[in-house]
Formats: C-alpha cells, structure tokens, sequence
C-alpha cells in the first residue's frame, strides 16, 4: 500500500508529516513520528507504534466500544453522598465518555485515565441511571452486598468515537 503523506506544521524542528488511509468505511490518520530529522516510529491516534505494519494493524482493530469500569464508594457521615470513580484504557476514552455521563463527571487529579463524580440525593440518582443507560446494573453500582464502604465492581461500555 503506498501512502500519499502530508507535510503538516514541524515540531521542534523535525517535520511532521501524516496520511489517511481507509480501512472499512472509517478513514484513519497516520501520522509519521520524526526526531532528529529521521523517522522513530507511526502514530495512529495516541499509540505509538515502531512500524508502519503495526500502526495499519492498529489502525484496521475494530473496538466494540469505549469500556469504563467503575467502583461507588458510600460516605455516611453526615449527609449521606457517594463517589463514584471509572477507569478507562486511555485518556482519550476517558475524554470520549465525558460526553455521555452527564454533569459532574471529571478528571481525576491521580490518574487522566480516571474519571470521578461526586454527589448525593437526585444527582446521584440521575448519574446512576446514565450508568445503567451504558450497561451498569443500577441495584450493584449502589449495593451495600460486598462492602458497607463500597458497591460492586460495574463496567460501561459507550459508543466508539466516530
């Protein structure tokens, strides 16, 4: 396959330089990675890869959507209030989901694959409901089954970006 690559704006000094390339009914861009005037390596999204087999390979992966999985922590002291935390793959999922859950939801100081909510009350009625919306089982996410401190283990899948 020869690609037709692109010169875009240098970096540093080293050029940068990407291509589109279809695979499906997707187009992906590839971007060719430069240090110090020679090429280190492909680009497809936020991965690094050696290759460019590797990044095509990458690039022609079908993902059945964005997973997060999420864990509820109960606070009972005082007014009763919950934090719910979900981990995502990459940061960019993590970006991604931040469309579909709602209000509320943010970045983690920790970790930007993390997101994290906090609330009580409606919110948190609300925040459950969109969980469920994406596959959560609303009763596990604030079950007191496992743990007093902690409900069980979920997972959400959203729709893959477009």
């Amino acid at each position: 396959m020869k690609l037709h690559w692109t010169p875009s704006v240098a970096h540093f000094g080293d050029p940068t330089f990407t291509a589109q390339v279809q695979v499906g009914e997707r187009i992906v861009t590839v971007t060719r990675v430069h240090a110090r005037r020679k090429v280190r390596g492909y680009r497809v999204g936020d991965v690094t890869h050696p290759t460019l087999t590797a990044a095509l390979a990458a690039a022609t992966t079908v993902r059945e959507g964005v997973k997060g999985h999420g864990l509820l922590r109960h606070r009972f002291h005082g007014t009763y209030s919950a934090t719910i935390g979900l981990h995502f793959e990459r940061t960019a999922d993590a970006t991604h989901a931040l469309r579909y859950l709602g209000p509320g939801w943010k970045f983690s100081p920790h970790d930007a694959c993390d997101l994290v909510w906090f609330g009580g009350g409606e919110p948190l009625d609300r925040c459950t409901d969109i969980l469920a919306r994406y596959g959560a089982d609303p009763k596990a996410v604030r079950s007191l089954r496992t743990s007093v401190d902690f409900g069980e283990p979920f997972t959400v899948t959203l729709p893959e970006a477009s």
